[in-house]
């Protein structure tokens, strides 16, 4: 009877990527024939994902944004979108569908300016990545334009000196550039004032939330001021989708009123000063006194000790007058509990009692690590396609894939599948 011989051969991974799965083939050659075995080899990654939106502008009613994710497996599950300004402030947070899909809810024309902002996908397909996150995020930044509009920054007084100059500031939010500016007052302008436009940051309200967003400051400079300038001011700024206004007041300012107002602070801290001295010397006052009772209290204590002291030693003289013999008795006792105490060492009965300490070396316990390999001991039976090997995404790196075969069976074809996780 000839002695049955197997062998095995392996394929070695040094590293797992996505592009590696794929099938497999592994072909054994003899004398008798050639013999072929499938093995399908399964790679699970967390999803990479992106977002796939246009701008908007006001007059776009229906807005839409699409997060799509490319992993394996691809069931995904996707959290709540999150809408945030260019600084990481949040704003809201607003649900998609299954698919990945964002509508923006239908606001009114002159508010569809605050839909401008980043909005983050998660999503997740239960791999994690190479930092162990479960859920992967993907933004982008996506712009509604519209009519320039003036912000809550804004002050509808402004003041002047007359006979110097001023700018009249005001603040607003554009995504589109602006292409007109102008100010103007009941009656004719003495003087047209320059003009200058910065980009600012500006305190706004996007979805009920006062958050800093990117932001436009025109300023209208005034060379020299005179009292017709003290008057109303209506400011217009205007864009390719329409005009916004703001009324204003300037009024004029006292000369001395910053040196007013620097006397005026000077005597708020001169005032809070003082009330600080005040509140310290009543708490040192309060503070003395009770140390001076807690004094007068002690010396009392010490009299009336001393008083006690003197009669007790009167008493003590009367009684041993009368009772010299019983204090004899007395002392004597006393001596001979001095001499039992001194055959007593160092205050123990059993001075040479031995302690024994307790071996806590052979309470120690040695605790063996074992190495998880890959085996084959997870070989599932596939009715269609052959054994089935799983992997987790832990087996990243030094896979290989190994086959036993007998020589007697080398027609034989078979299928075999491996899954693994492999994270990015």
């Amino acid at each position: 009877m000839q002695e049955q011989r197997l062998s095995s051969t392996c394929f070695h991974f040094d590293e797992l990527f996505r592009n590696d799965s794929g099938v497999y083939t592994c072909i054994a050659e003899n004398e008798g024939g050639i013999g072929t075995k499938n093995i399908t080899l399964v790679v699970s990654y967390s999803p990479s994902v992106k977002l796939i939106y246009i701008n908007f502008t006001e007059r776009d009613k229906e807005r839409v944004i699409q997060c799509v994710a490319n992993g394996h497996p691809m069931n995904y599950s996707y959290r709540q979108w999150e809408h945030q300004t260019v600084f990481d402030e949040h704003i809201r947070y607003l649900t998609g569908n299954a698919t990945g899909f964002l509508s923006l809810p239908i606001q009114k024309r002159k508010l569809r300016y605050q839909d401008t902002g980043v909005y983050v996908c998660s999503v997740s397909n239960g791999i994690q990545d190479t930092r162990g996150k479960l859920f992967q995020k993907e933004q982008g930044y996506v712009i509604s334009k519209g009519t320039p509009r003036f912000v809550k920054d804004n002050t509808n007084k402004q003041y002047g000196i007359e006979g110097h100059q001023l700018d009249v500031k005001v603040k607003l939010y554009s995504l589109s550039n602006i292409t007109c500016q102008l100010i103007e007052s009941k009656g004719d302008l003495r003087m047209t004032p320059s003009v200058q436009i910065n980009h600012v940051n500006v305190s706004a309200y996007f979805h009920g939330k006062n958050v800093k967003v990117p932001g436009l400051e025109v300023m209208f400079r005034f060379s020299e001021l005179s009292k017709t300038d003290f008057k109303e001011y209506v400011v217009t700024v205007c864009n390719e989708f329409g005009n916004s206004s703001l009324t204003l007041e300037l009024l004029p300012k006292n000369k001395h009123s910053s040196k007013e107002k620097s006397v005026t602070s000077e005597g708020i801290v001169i005032a809070v000063l003082l009330i600080l001295i005040v509140v310290l010397l009543v708490v040192m006052g309060v503070y003395v006194t009770q140390n001076n009772q807690m004094v007068s209290a002690d010396s009392r204590l010490v009299v009336e000790n001393r008083n006690i002291f003197i009669v007790s030693e009167e008493h003590n003289l009367t009684l041993s007058n009368n009772d010299s013999d019983t204090s004899e008795h007395t002392i004597a006792s006393l001596d001979n509990e001095i001499d039992a105490l001194e055959h007593l060492d160092d205050g123990y009965e059993r001075p040479y009692t031995t302690i024994l300490a307790h071996n806590y070396a052979e309470n120690e316990h040695c605790y063996s690590s074992i190495e998880k390999g890959l085996t084959n001991d997870t070989t599932s039976q596939n009715a269609a396609c052959g054994p089935y090997i799983v992997f987790t995404e832990r087996d990243k790196h030094n896979i290989s894939i190994c086959t036993d075969d007998a020589q007697q069976n080398t027609k034989r074809s078979m299928g075999e599948y491996i899954n693994l996780s492999l994270k990015q």
